[in-house]
């Protein structure tokens, strides 16, 4: 098809507007392809669901046709019999016959069929002119409309593949409903600037590729992003544009809710569960690296948040692109963004800066005449600065040109900060209830040092990064005479000379990388509550034991030259300590180990660290996080209860073992020792945890044993083991009557024994899954590695993952005929399917009662009922029951085992639509046929190995009160 955009379309409510016989298509190629349109955001009006109630059928088509941008019909072979489909497309002939604005689908039917009204089409007009007699022009308008939309050029499907025919149709209508968005050509200097930046995205080449826009703030860089995203997002087979990075990791102290927000936008996935960010970073890591995706990242600060949005450029597929906006060039090299990919956006000229100025001043493109020379005088304050310009302009139009020079005259006396001038100008112009919402400002200056007023500031933000391209320099004098200050967040400045004074009354300190070494020796905090410190240059906080009976809240995180934490015993109400990313810190106070308020303690990758001093008890402790602590060589004794314990994270430290007194954290429900590589054993009063319910050991290449279970741990529903040295799994896992998920993934050494206990639970509750995360790409899902004798597949689909990549996947493994996927009745979804593998006979009879049951994936429930065929069928005993005797269409003859019904011996497998009941079969395959589907029974095929098909039959959500914890950022 020719590929040229849409012309002159007008913007209307429906997007497209999809014409077809019911009968022939609803509820297969249309509902597939409404589905791919709707995937493509692209708004799609299929049928009358969509119309308001109230409002006649008839008028409310017609008006959707008039509503939609184009119209796509589908020409079945029944199409000409409904005289409802005709007079669509008489209305859509007579609203849209334009050039590119109709787009026929020749679905099993040729174009010379319905060009000449032959076949079908001949027979369904014979009946009309016989019905309408009485009315020849109606019939003779039908037949001039399939001759007009015949003649366009259209897709035939003739013997294509439907997934491939669907996908190459969305990709044109795509191409031609994404034109460039309105506000583009509203957007001064954008159409230079868009160039440079398209240029770079190069979304023609088959790369990942990382972009950054960086520059102050102000200049547009959002915006920019936004413009090109709307216009290429399509594309690609998913985007996500991540707003305000910045803002809502300040608000959140997390990356979480943004990794959920991609993850839902690239996955189209509901509600995602993720406990950790390293989670998310794994999820992100694994599930989209077959994706070609458009990823833009907005604002943001700091490297850490890049590092867990879009850490590595093989975390996506083929042809990704992930932009990044920033102020700070740096950022961008230390992500590794190459050079040639960075776009430095620059101020405007002075014809684009003139002419925004005067569309927020005057509504046009140039100033009235006699404010010409006061309009230049504007744009030299406001250099070329998007946002100062517009601030301007908003506040000076329909303003007298003496309100204009007084105006100018307070920006010509305080040059030093032009932007900081222009913005008071702006607040002063606000009225007094509107300026009481500002209780106290206060505004530092470049190289200036202001004193009057200080004395009654209270609160002060100072951002340099907002109004600065360098830093600031403070004197050590700066806040001396600020004896109110109770708030100060404050970041990027430098102190030459030191630091004198803060505040006494200071109850929230957040200096983002502070510049010194330690505090001031006199500094008094009496009255802090928070004490942020994160990327600070400290190296002791101070010496000796300090007062701070009200602090609750201290984080120091990334404060990479801090070498050991102070004396804590006279901070009695601390409840959270950040020391995440200290990797100097070599050593921390014993005092802390037994501290009574706090609550999280973070001590990630403090890579430094070798020990916890003494013994740990800590009574009102909930969640203690030393993943990544790499010299970590010992757990240190717990010397009491901790009962309050829920959450302990030890991954990749260099433990080799936990101790018995493990036993006193009685309520711990996670704890993770994840690619703990020196772990060779664990104490048997793990048995003691009656709470834990997810213990995760994956990567433990030194644990030979897991420990004998000596008393019931009913609430441990997930069990990690994959990647550890074990040989057998102990008889007394029969005690985990709750065990949901066990993973025994690359045990290589682990015996499959026909006694194995894993025998002994087949009941609903049970599954063993040795891949953990369910992949839907080709290459996770074939690389499935557990022991010699078994190989499991399995995937939860979504709408993305269609029957002929499922096809391409599994033909590998056997010879496949075609691919049913069941779908979901109200939402069409695909609910999933199951493939598993066996090389003999024993362990196949075996695995039939195994598998068969429930598995969680991804917080669903998941029930299927597996069905087989041995590569020697045509000798085995087969038995088959008449369609109508069956309960279920799509089931198989079920057998009882242990409750549950399981098939035995037989394949069902779809076959194509094309396929006829009028053809004879292959030798040894029967054929049946219910009215809405056609099944093969397969009796002799030769498979290579013993092949076993399942089916989800049904899909809920996991039993409740299943546990989440909190999503803090570790």
């Amino acid at each position: 098809m020719a590929s040229t955009s849409i012309q002159n379309v007008s913007q209307g409510k429906y997007d497209v507007f999809l014409s077809f016989r019911g009968e022939d298509t609803r509820k297969s190629f249309t509902d597939h392809l409404s589905a791919a349109l709707k995937n493509k955001r692209i708004y799609v009006f299929r049928d009358d669901k969509e119309l308001q109630k109230g409002v006649s059928i008839s008028p409310g088509l017609l008006k959707a046709i008039e509503e939609s941008r184009i119209s796509v019909i589908v020409l079945s072979k029944n199409y000409a019999s409904s005289t409802w489909c005709l007079d669509e497309l008489v209305k859509i002939v007579e609203c849209k016959n334009r050039e590119d604005q109709i787009f026929p689908i020749f679905y099993d039917v040729e174009p010379t069929v319905v060009r000449k009204q032959t076949a079908s089409f001949g027979e369904a007009f014979a009946k009309h002119e016989k019905v309408f007699r009485n009315n020849v022009e109606k019939v003779q308008k039908w037949r001039d409309a399939l001759k007009v939309v015949a003649n366009k050029s259209g897709w035939e499907l003739k013997d294509r593949n439907e997934s491939e025919f669907i996908e190459e149709i969305v990709n044109v209508i795509s191409s031609k409903i994404h034109t460039e968005p309105k506000t583009v050509k509203e957007l001064v200097g954008i159409e230079s600037r868009l160039e440079k930046l398209r240029f770079l995205m190069g979304t023609g080449s088959t790369d990942v590729r990382m972009i950054g826009i960086w520059g102050m703030g102000g200049l547009g860089k959002t915006t920019l992003a936004r413009v090109v995203y709307d216009l290429i997002s399509h594309e690609f087979y998913a985007s996500s544009f991540l707003a305000d990075v910045r803002e809502r990791f300040e608000k959140e102290g997390s990356v979480i809710s943004l990794q959920k927000q991609l993850l839902s936008n690239l996955l189209k996935l509901g509600d995602i569960s993720i406990w950790h960010v390293d989670d998310g970073i794994n999820i992100i890591g694994s599930r989209l690296r077959q994706q070609k995706v458009l990823l833009v990242i907005d604002d943001v600060a700091d490297v850490e948040q890049l590092q867990s949005l879009a850490g590595k450029r093989d975390w996506f597929g083929l042809g990704s692109r992930i932009l990044i906006t920033t102020r700070d060039k740096q950022l961008l090299v230390a992500h590794e963004v190459d050079e040639e990919h960075i776009l430095n956006l620059d101020v405007l000229n002075d014809d684009e800066a003139l002419q925004l100025f005067s569309m927020k001043a005057f509504k046009s493109h140039q100033p009235v005449e006699e404010y010409v020379e006061l309009s230049k005088r504007v744009l030299n304050y406001a250099s070329g600065l998007p946002l100062a310009l517009k601030v301007l302009g908003s506040f000076l139009i329909g303003r007298s040109v003496d309100q204009w020079r007084s105006a100018l005259e307070r920006l010509k006396r305080d040059p030093s900060n032009k932007i900081m001038s222009i913005l008071q100008i702006s607040f002063d112009g606000l009225q007094d209830s509107e300026k009481k919402i500002f209780l106290d400002v206060a505004c530092f200056f470049k190289q200036k040092n202001r004193d009057y007023g200080s004395e009654v500031v209270e609160g002060m933000i100072i951002d340099v990064h907002f109004f600065l391209k360098n830093e600031v320099r403070l004197s050590a004098k700066a806040f001396s005479l600020m004896t109110n200050l109770r708030f100060l967040n404050i970041g990027n400045v430098q102190l030459p000379e030191g630091l004198e004074y803060l505040s006494n009354k200071l109850r929230l300190l957040n200096w983002h990388r502070y510049p010194l070494k330690s505090l001031p020796s006199n500094l008094q905090l009496d009255k802090i509550v928070e004490f942020q410190m994160c990327y600070s240059h400290i190296e002791e906080l101070w010496k000796g034991i300090k007062p701070l009976n009200t602090l609750k809240v201290m984080k120091l995180s990334h404060s990479e030259n801090l070498i050991k934490t102070p004396n804590f015993i006279e901070v009695p109400n601390l409840e959270v300590l950040d020391l995440k990313g200290c990797t100097s810190l070599r050593e921390i106070h014993s005092s802390l180990l037994r501290h009574n308020k706090l609550i999280l303690l973070n001590l990630k990758g403090c890579t430094s660290l070798t020990t916890l001093p003494g013994e740990i008890f800590m009574k009102s402790l909930k969640t203690l996080v030393l993943s990544g602590c790499l010299k970590l060589r010992k757990f240190p004794h717990v010397g009491g209860s901790m009962e309050c314990l829920q959450e302990l994270f030890l991954d990749e430290t260099n433990i080799k073992e936990m101790p018995l007194s493990i036993e006193h954290l009685s309520g711990l429900v996670q704890l993770t020792l994840k690619d703990c590589k020196n772990l060779s054993s664990l104490p048997v009063t793990i048995s003691s945890l009656k709470c834990l319910r997810t213990l995760k050991l994956s990567g433990c290449s030194k644990l030979k044993k897991f420990p004998a279970i000596v008393a019931s741990m009913e609430d441990l529903s997930e069990l990690y083991l994959d990647g550890t040295y074990i040989t057998e799994v102990p008889s007394s896992i029969e005690l985990l009557t709750g065990l949901e998920l066990l993973n025994l993934n690359d045990c290589k050494n682990l015996k499959w024994q026909p006694q194995s206990p894993l025998q002994l639970v087949p009941s609903p509750k049970h599954s063993f899954v040795p891949n953990d995360v369910v992949s839907r790409n080709k290459r996770q899902i074939m690389s499935g590695n557990s022991n010699s004798g078994c190989n499991v597949y399995i995937g939860n689909l979504d709408e993305k993952v269609n029957e002929r990549v499922l096809y391409d996947i599994l033909i590998q493994a056997g010879r496949v005929v075609d691919l049913y996927i069941p779908r979901d009745k109200e939402t069409d979804k695909p609910k999933g399917f199951a493939f598993v593998e066996y090389e003999s006979e024993e362990i196949g009879h075996y695995a039939i009662k195994l598998f068969s049951g429930i598995v969680t994936l991804y917080n669903r429930t998941l029930r299927f009922a597996l069905s087989g065929q041995d590569k020697n069928a045509q000798n085995s005993s087969m038995t088959t029951t008449p369609l109508s005797s069956r309960k279920s269409r799509s089931d198989p003859v079920p057998m009882p085992v242990n409750g549950m019904e399981i098939s035995h011996h037989s394949m069902r497998i779809s076959v194509p639509r094309h396929y006829s009941s009028e053809e004879p079969p292959p030798p040894g395959v029967t054929l049946e046929t219910n009215g809405y589907e056609t099944h093969l029974n397969v009796t002799n095929y030769d498979y290579s190995r013993r092949v076993f098909g399942a089916t989800l039959d049904s899909i809920s959500r996991s039993r409740s009160g299943h546990y989440n914890s909190s999503n803090r950022h570790y």
